[in-house]
């Protein structure tokens, strides 16, 4: 038996609104889904990952990267997981996709069994509104400059 992902479409789609205009802004978008568990999973994680349209994953997390351990989920229990995530995007078109999966009986850090999940949610139109483009490539990474000058004698 899977958890079930409970799809909050109203939410995930005024967030997806939200993100394509304020994107380029670096302002915060909001992701949410309700999991509801069908079956005992011992080491539930969340997450979620944004693809481009070569579907080449771009970035993604989930709560275990985050430090965020969830508490075992028992049959009928549900949990709101929500992430905020500031993302600086080029141009084009991506899609998200949102992941329920059990660490449970892994050694490895880095994998789970996925249990269930909503795939290439989307698309998700990025558009650059300044002639002067933010950043070059596909992805912007913080970055801060300082200019000192220097004059010679």
């Amino acid at each position: 038996m899977r958890p079930e992902w409970m799809e909050r479409r109203q939410r995930l789609r005024s967030a997806w609104e939200r993100y394509s205009t304020i994107q380029r802004k670096n302002k915060t978008a909001d992701t949410a889904a309700a999991i509801r568990a069908t079956a005992t999973v011992a080491e539930p994680i969340a997450g979620f990952q944004m693809n481009d349209r070569f579907n080449q994953v771009v970035f993604g997390i989930n709560t275990r990267n985050l430090g965020e351990r969830m508490a075992v989920l028992e049959p009928g229990e549900t949990v709101l997981v929500r992430f905020d995530v500031t993302l600086s995007l080029a141009p084009g078109e991506y899609a998200l996709s949102l992941v329920v999966s059990d660490q449970s009986g892994h050694s490895d850090p880095n994998a789970a069994t996925v249990l269930d999940g909503h795939e290439r949610l989307g698309p998700l139109g990025v558009r650059c509104r300044t002639a002067l483009m933010p950043f070059y490539g596909i992805a912007g990474i913080p970055t801060s400059c300082e200019i000192v000058q220097v004059t010679s004698s």
